[in-house]
């Protein structure tokens, strides 16, 4: 547009006018108006008539001028716009066009002039002063107005008051604002659209001596929109701020915040992001902060809102929040990265350790995007990545969250590090979350009340707990992935109750034991519940590496009713073993010399166990592969009050005990098969019951037993199919079974042999030639590695029973026999075998008594 302020293309009569108001003594402008604009007058089409009032200039089209008073009082009226002629410098024409309901501020240096369309003069107060641009809109407006900024000026700024919403056009502007005003400030509480147009680099900066609270102001809510890019400079306080909301459109090209004193962006009733790129450089304290105490409805507002586009925040300074809201945050689409190394700082108000945050919701966080990314990095200590006061919910997207800091300590008070922490509840149904953790006691997930995981995946690879809920944890499907390394260290820990109906639970823990300064110990788990816990389903690939730690470790009851358990422990024993030894046999077998349940139970101690629990143990259902093999104490399945198993699949190989029970054991059915190099098979200090179930099961040799009973208690056949195989003596009877007063007894045949080999099959027959059940050996039975052997050979001991077996028939066990088919096999045991051939017979009861009958073969201690 050309704003000269003459032109020789205007009509001629135009032209003279021009000329003569430029040579004429004010007095004689007003004569010659009152002569020439009392009356129409037909301009030339498609021209503009400026009226020049200093800096600010008045554009009106020629063809709507119309009639154009002038008082006595020296008052010219253009279009309902009254001039006083001593403010009017000139009138021009030219050919150029200026668009209705627009208003341009042009900066040069420490100058500006303002360009008004007619048809809204009368709408307008404008005010210039150097580059200082005040605009005032009154209330009479009916049509939105745009202005556009442009030029450059190190001195100035723009103000504008109105009550009707407008567009405002940043077309390459740069403001330096030097005085108590921000470089922009929209006093409109209406909606504000700020077009960055296409192409262009505008800057806004204020000074340490703006009186307001930002660089760039809005009363009302602002719109973002266009492509081009605004980069802003907040040396007093906050960068941008509005009173009501701030939406970035999708069209928008970049918004940068070099540096703010304050927070990067602060709004009140909600931030919204739709698209486009929003750059926080710097900021001196949050970087998005979202208000709504003074709001009418702060139930409804304070939401922090991103859809789209590329959110980067990068923030330093000591216990602030990368993003604020005092209402929910929801991701639901774009990229957001937040980089915080800012640490903890004690506040001597509330005399706590306040965290530094990425995200902090007063309510509730949301990622529940498919194309949603957030990777939120935080170094300080005492830094947390996303904290709510309510519900932390994942349904989509993908989220990492790394935080590398140690604890913050000061004046007495600790704030640990944390990826996530909620105050109601965590909720996944969808999506991906990653927690990474270097340092002591950083957590992963930390939620003050319940866990409820439905779907999606989620990471823990920390040092310290991975996902630790005060309340329930609840989960029917998803993917919980963890590698935890930290001293005592859980992966999933349940203050309260455990629930599992589907989804996969898989990961390692490593971190071992750990004495506290009152030399009480504790170890890793996997898996580690205060209640009570309940298996419906599920996959679960537990292992436990360090010394002590354990697949499954529960302090109230577990009950098993489906699911596939791959369980490992490899560690041994931590902590210092007692001299002290009170137990008849539980947990060790008599007469070892061994650690009992009760010293090894103690504070200084920690045995790797696969699955553990203080109360009961029931499994009815699942099927369980698990190896505890470190050493001494490695226990598979420990109840420290009644085990129970009535169905499910069970492969064990253990150090220790393979299935241990302080109190009685019930076996009413499933498969099992146990494999302990160095100790019992199957443990009770209580009552063992065989009621049911496919079962062969390996001991350790003498003096270690496969079934081992306390003296003063009883094994108890009366059903099942089993074959034990391990130690036997003279004076140790309590892998025998016990007379029961009870009706159905099962007899069972006690087979004892100086020697076996591997690989070696037995079967049995009855004397009618019926092929009972047979086994192959799979494991050597040799002496546990801690047994104090005298000379002599240790007896090795078969305990055989079948519902096929009858009291008063000849049974005959063969050695060396092949099986070619069977109804069913287990573990290389067969159940109504076919053979090809019954070797060769290395024992024979003539007639079966009940509870059992032995047969022998070899010599015995």
């Amino acid at each position: 547009m050309n704003r000269d302020v003459e032109t020789t293309k205007e009509p001629l009569w135009i032209y003279s006018l021009t000329r003569i108001t430029k040579m004429l003594k004010r007095p004689l402008i007003a004569i010659l108006i009152a002569m020439l604009f009392h009356a129409p007058v037909i301009m030339h089409a498609q021209q503009t008539m400026w009226v020049h009032t200093g800096n600010v200039h008045w554009a009106y089209d020629t063809d709507t001028v119309g009639v154009m008073p002038y008082s006595s009082s020296n008052l010219l009226t253009v279009l309902e716009k009254g001039f006083t002629l001593s403010d009017i410098d000139s009138i021009t024409v030219d050919e150029t066009t200026f668009d209705d309901n627009n208003i341009l501020v042009e900066y040069d240096d420490d100058a500006a002039d303002v360009y008004v369309a007619g048809n809204i003069a009368n709408y307008i107060t404008a005010t210039v002063t150097g580059a200082n641009v005040t605009v005032a809109q009154n209330s009479s407006v009916a049509d939105e107005i745009t202005y556009t900024l442009q030029g450059e000026t190190s001195s100035g700024y723009f103000y504008h008051t109105g009550s009707y919403k407008i567009t405002l056009v940043l077309n390459g502007v740069n403001i330096t604002s030097t005085t108590t005003y921000p470089a922009i400030w929209i006093k409109n509480g209406k909606r504000i659209a700020v077009e960055m147009a296409s192409g262009t680099e505008n800057y806004l900066t204020d000074a340490s001596t703006n009186s307001k609270k930002a660089c760039f102001l809005v009363t009302g809510h602002a719109e973002f929109s266009k492509g081009g890019n605004l980069t802003i400079t907040g040396n007093k306080k906050h960068a941008f701020a509005c009173n009501e909301y701030l939406e970035v459109k999708k069209s928008v090209g970049n918004i940068n915040v070099k540096s703010s004193v304050g927070d990067a962006f602060n709004v009140v009733e909600y931030f919204q992001m739709n698209g486009g790129t929003v750059t926080v450089e710097s900021c001196g304290d949050d970087g998005i902060q979202c208000d709504a105490e003074s709001t009418t409805d702060p139930d409804a507002d304070g939401h922090i809102l991103i859809k789209g586009g590329t959110l980067t925040i990068n923030s330093t300074i000591a216990a602030t929040k990368s993003i604020k809201a005092e209402g929910s945050v929801t991701v639901s689409g774009g990229t957001l990265t937040i980089n915080h190394s800012g640490d903890g700082e004690y506040d001597s108000d509330d005399s706590e350790v306040k965290s530094a945050y990425g995200i902090k919701s007063d309510r509730n966080v949301n990622i529940d995007g498919t194309d949603a990314v957030v990777e939120i990095n935080m170094t300080g200590n005492g830094s947390r990545g996303i904290k709510c006061d309510s519900t932390f919910c994942m349904a989509a997207g993908t989220t990492t969250i790394t935080c590398t800091g140690a604890d913050c300590i000061s004046n007495g008070d600790t704030a640990s590090v944390k990826c996530v922490k909620s105050d109601l509840a965590f909720e996944a149904t969808g999506g991906e979350l990653t927690c990474n953790t270097t340092q002591d006691e950083a957590v992963g997930i930390h939620t003050e009340g319940t866990t409820t995981i439905n779907g999606g995946v989620v990471n823990l690879n920390t040092y310290d707990h991975g996902l630790k809920s005060e309340g329930d944890i609840s989960m029917n499907d998803g993917t919980v992935n963890f590698d935890i390394n930290g001293a005592a260290s859980k992966a999933i820990k349940a203050e309260s109750n455990l629930y599992v109906s589907g989804g996969t639970i898989s990961g390692t823990v490593s971190g071992g034991g750990e004495t506290d300064s009152d030399n009480t110990t504790s170890a890793s788990a996997c898996i580690k519940c205060n209640g009570n816990i309940t298996f419906d389903g599920g996959t679960f690939n537990l292992k436990a590496t360090g010394d002590g730690d354990k697949g499954i470790n529960c302090d109230g009851t577990i009950t098993v009713n489906d699911g596939d358990f791959t369980i490992t422990t490899t560690g041994e024993r931590y902590g210092e073993s007692s001299s002290s030894s009170s137990s008849s046999g539980g947990g060790f077998g008599p007469g070892t010399g061994k650690e009992d349940e009760t010293t090894e139970d103690s504070n200084s101690t920690s045995s790797a166990k696969g699955i553990r629990a203080e109360g009961d143990i029931t499994i009815n259902g699942g099927n369980f592969v698990m190896s505890t093999t470190g050493g001494e104490g490695s226990e598979a399945i420990e109840s420290k009050a009644v085990m129970m198993i009535n169905d499910g699949y069970l492969e064990i190989e253990s150090f220790d005990d393979g299935l241990n029970s302080s109190s009685h054991m019930y076996i009413n059915g499933g498969h099992i098969y146990i494999h302990a190099t160095d100790n019992d098979a199957m443990d009770s200090n209580g009552d063992m019951y065989i009621n049911g179930g496919v079962i062969i099961v390996y001991g350790a040799g003498a003096p270690e037993n496969a079934l081992d009973v306390p003296d003063d208690y009883g094994l108890y056949i009366t059903g099942g199919t089993l074959v034990g195989i391990g130690g036997g003596e003279n004076d140790n009877i309590s892998a025998y079974p016990t007379p029961n007063s009870c009706t159905g007894v099962q007899p069972s045949i006690i087979y004892t042999t100086s020697s076996i080999t591997t690989g070696t099959t037995y079967l049995l027959r009855d004397g009618s030639g019926n092929n009972i059940l047979a086994f192959t050996l799979t494991n050597e039975v040799n002496s546990p590695s801690s047994a104090l052997q005298s000379s002599g050979s240790y007896d090795k001991m078969f305990i055989i029973t079948s519902p096929s077996l009858s009291a008063g028939t000849s049974y005959t066990l063969y050695s060396g026999a092949t099986v070619t088919d069977s109804e069913e096999e287990w573990h290389s045991m067969y159940i109504s075998p076919t053979t090809s051939s019954t070797g060769s017979s290395v024992g024979t009861v003539s007639s079966l008594s009940t509870p059992y009958s032995t047969m022998s073969s070899g010599s015995r201690r």
